[in-house]
């Protein structure tokens, strides 16, 4: 059986709306933890939005930071960053 993501408001099945997006997690004391890529998917009978699909992490802010912040600049430039607090 296919898993497929569902709005609980409207018992509709979420649909693809871009793919590759950058999600931007943050730590609870607010700082920077880890950018990773998902899909976004929105309910055709609402609206409301998911994010979705995520892969493995691109970058863990205490590694790289120079290469982290440039992931981040890519995202809101050539497709959407969604960050999550």
């Amino acid at each position: 059986m296919p898993y497929k993501p569902c709005c609980a408001k409207c018992g509709k099945e979420y649909k693809t709306e871009q793919t590759g997006v950058g999600v931007l997690e943050h730590k609870g004391d607010g700082s920077l933890y880890r950018i990773s890529a998902a899909d976004l998917l929105e309910c055709p009978g609402c609206g409301h939005q998911i994010t979705w699909g995520y892969g493995e992490a691109i970058h863990y802010s205490a590694w790289d930071r120079i290469k982290f912040e440039m992931e981040i600049k890519y995202y809101e430039i050539h497709t959407r960053l969604i960050k999550v607090y």
